[in-house]
């Protein structure tokens, strides 16, 4: 006589069982990392988190593979440090504080709390004794720090420059925020296709020119015309001013962009042969100006200095050089984000780190 044996149940409790090993690998430390250990060094990065209130799914995007490959490298013998923190300052935290009635210090510092028992629980290999707030001031400091060793050698200066302004906020905006309501989604969209392609292949006149429009103009003051204003992906803000005024007929990157996008191409600049047809390609070489106004029949050359003349005199702008690299703006409107470290007197003093 024989019987069937009854079935053993498989079930995974997942709760059960990560909560068990994660509170083994706790008391071990196995993810403490010692500086003095003998084997090769390896240092992981991943992106620390702004704490915004809850994880989601980009940041599994983000820091899931990372943590991959800071196990990957532990399985080949390398003493592996992944460091963990929370990006926590800025204006976000600020304004969802000022919305609930609360200081930016609780409200962080609670989305830091349950943050981090979020990431506990995935069980990720992060150094939790490194761990690092900025918004912090043992961390801060060192912004500081930093900051006026630029200033002591001449890096650091105060001084005027445009910016852009949100009267909404409060405060400046880069240039990548300017945007209406009705674009964010698409410009937020393109920016992120632009990134994925080098500078080359973004300004190579071979590569097909895209963008897509911020749904704002910008106003010709020589002639009052409103202009559209595009994003697009051969105009690089490590470039110039980071942007361009567009002269379809005579740039074959905007020929092609303007081309694509239905965009008039007005010819400003032709040879003195020229019989009015249109163009197949930019015009790329020197010629007398057309269909400009009160600059009709100069030069091209003796066109931009008599414009630049009319600019500075109108008050509109000034000549100046155009260097590649250009220095960057720290301001401070709001409260939340790293004090800068000097205080300037109107009176006397001046600036007094």
């Amino acid at each position: 006589m024989t019987s069937n044996p009854r079935p053993v149940e498989l079930r995974y409790d997942p709760a059960a069982i990560d909560q068990k090993w994660q509170e083994r690998w706790e008391k071990d430390g196995i993810h403490r990392v010692d500086n003095e250990d003998p084997r090769p060094k390896w240092y992981e990065m991943t992106m620390y988190p702004y704490p915004s209130g809850d994880l989601h799914i980009g940041h599994w995007y983000a820091m899931a593979p990372a943590d991959c490959h800071a196990r990957f490298r532990r399985m080949q013998g390398y003493n592996v440090l992944h460091p963990i923190g929370f990006d926590a300052f800025g204006l976000p935290a600020e304004n969802a504080a000022i919305s609930r009635g609360i200081h930016p210090h609780t409200w962080t510092m609670d989305n830091i709390a349950n943050m981090r028992r979020q990431l506990r629980s995935i069980g990720a290999v992060y150094d939790w004794d490194r761990e690092i707030v900025c918004c912090l001031p043992e961390f801060y400091r060192w912004n500081q720090w930093l900051f006026l060793q630029f200033y002591k050698a001449g890096l650091a200066y105060r001084g005027r420059a445009p910016v852009v302004w949100c009267p909404s906020c409060q405060t400046v905006l880069a240039n990548e925020q300017l945007t209406t309501d009705d674009q964010r989604a698409a410009v937020a969209d393109y920016i992120e296709q632009a990134r994925r392609a080098s500078e080359i292949e973004r300004l190579s006149t071979e590569t097909e020119k895209t963008g897509v429009p911020l749904g704002s103009h910008a106003v010709n003051r020589l002639n009052g015309e409103r202009v559209p204003i595009y994003i697009g992906d051969y105009v690089l803000m490590s470039y110039g001013s980071g942007a361009v005024m567009g002269v379809p007929a005579h740039d074959s990157r905007d020929f092609a962009f303007a081309n694509k996008y239905g965009l008039p191409v007005r010819i400003v600049i032709a040879p003195i042969t020229w019989d009015g047809s249109d163009l197949t390609e930019a015009y790329l070489d020197d010629g007398f100006m057309t269909n400009s106004g009160k600059y009709e029949g100069m030069t091209d050359e003796e066109g931009k200095q008599a414009i630049a003349d009319d600019i500075e005199k109108n008050g509109w702008g000034r000549r100046t050089v155009s260097y590649r690299v250009r220095d960057w703006i720290i301001s401070r409107q709001r409260y939340w984000g790293t004090p800068i470290p000097y205080v300037y007197c109107r009176a006397q003093c001046g600036i007094v780190p």
